[in-house]
């Protein structure tokens, strides 16, 4: 496989390259302390930790694999690292797991989308568009639907197949704000014309209509999404002025 399916892998081994080494620890024998957070540096480096983990989430290592991690990581803060990070065949090692494992990964992912789909083509009401999205439109909402360059602004909730929160729009202080435009994902761009404000839908996304190859950190490549939007308004884009019209050209009496 090229390194396309390792990419939400990638960023996780980026961050954290020194720390894949070889040894033998299991995570009882990684002692951390639950952090009191109490500072702004205290709560950045937790930030950070908490990042890294959840990049490393969609590798799915086994507790042990996790160990041997672990391990690497303390020995090279310890500098006493049992491996020569300056050898290019620990590099090839390195690009040879991201490669097997994202593999393996996005296959898991491709075939448990195709079940997720088939579930939610199940549900009562359930409509199924020519791209393979599944929606219910949940309430209708009254008004103007919005349109391609409206400004909208909407709570939302995320999920995986099996239920987990990627993101949700409940844990900030406001509706999250964005333009209806080719910087949204497919399945939204879709979805959110067939609402008005006020209006609900949940729907599933197949991979293409999502991030597919390249998601972002914390979701699987190949993976499924679930969304639940309730569209709280939706301001429109200014229309376009009219161009001037030509002036007519002079004729020779």
């Amino acid at each position: 496989m090229s390194t396309v399916a390792a990419k939400s892998i990638g960023r996780a081994l980026a961050w954290v390259l020194v720390g894949l080494a070889a040894g033998a620890c299991s995570q009882q024998e990684v002692q951390v302390k639950r952090p009191d957070l109490q500072n702004g540096d205290q709560k950045a480096l937790y930030a950070l930790g908490a990042a890294t983990g959840r990049d490393l989430v969609v590798m799915e290592l086994t507790p042990d694999e996790l160990g041997y991690f672990l391990a690497g990581l303390q020995d090279q803060f310890a500098r006493s690292a049992e491996i020569n990070l300056a050898d290019l065949e620990e590099h090839e090692n390195i690009r040879r797991f991201q490669d097997e494992r994202g593999q393996l990964v996005m296959d898991k992912y491709r075939k448990d989308s195709q079940e997720f789909l088939s579930r939610a083509g199940k549900e009562p009401g359930a409509q199924r568009t020519e791209s393979g999205i599944v929606y219910r439109v949940v309430t209708a909402g009254e008004g103007v639907s919005p349109g391609p360059g409206d400004i909208v602004r909407v709570h939302f909730k995320g999920t995986l197949s099996d239920g987990t929160e990627f993101d949700s729009s409940t844990k900030r202080p406001e509706p999250t704000e964005l333009e209806l435009g080719s910087r949204v994902i497919p399945c939204w761009q879709d979805m959110l014309p067939r609402i008005k404000p006020g209006g609900k839908i949940v729907f599933v996304c197949p991979p293409e209509q999502a991030y597919d190859n390249f998601p972002p950190p914390g979701i699987p490549a190949g993976a499924a999404l679930q969304f639940e939007i309730e569209l709280v308004s939706v301001v429109k884009a200014p229309t376009p002025p009219a161009p001037p019209s030509a002036e007519p050209t002079p004729t020779t009496p």
